[in-house]
């Protein structure tokens, strides 16, 4: 049948808490330690992710607003250098204009002048070639020349 020792029991009662103390103490305490540092490991990195996406997020919505400031300050840019271009523009059409005007007054002149210069010298010449022509359909010579 079955006996219990009176002796076996306590020496296994104190082997019992021997081996809980010694696991505890060399096993279970390391462990826990162990992962209560992979644990807080896991929460700061947890924490810095977060941290680096919020600080991603407020750079995305600064370099958004810089980018949205930067285009509007080129369309501003490139609208003035549009306006200055067209003013250029204009301005150069209407000296061109002006000198046009001014050289065709100078040329429409220039044109009565020279037909005044030779309506006077036609006129003045007109006895000599009347002159000159009769004697070569003629034949002879008025002026005492054949």
């Amino acid at each position: 049948m079955l006996s219990l020792n009176p002796s076996e029991v306590i020496w296994t009662i104190i082997n019992f808490f021997l081996l809980m103390f010694l696991l505890n103490h060399f096993l279970f305490k390391p462990i826990t330690r162990f992962m209560d540092d992979r644990d807080a490991r896991i929460a700061a990195a947890k924490k810095a992710e977060t941290d680096a996406q919020e600080t991603v997020r407020a750079c995305n919505e600064e370099t958004a607003k810089n980018v949205d400031a930067v285009r509007a300050e080129a369309k501003r840019v490139i609208g003035e250098g549009k306006n200055a271009d067209d003013q250029r523009h204009s301005d150069l059409i209407a000296k061109t204009k002006s000198a046009s005007a001014s050289t065709r007054k100078t040329m429409a002149a220039d044109i009565a002048r020279e037909k005044t210069e030779l309506s006077e010298q036609l006129a003045k010449d007109k006895g000599a070639l009347a002159g000159s022509l009769a004697e070569y359909l003629l034949g002879e010579d008025i002026g005492g020349n054949v």
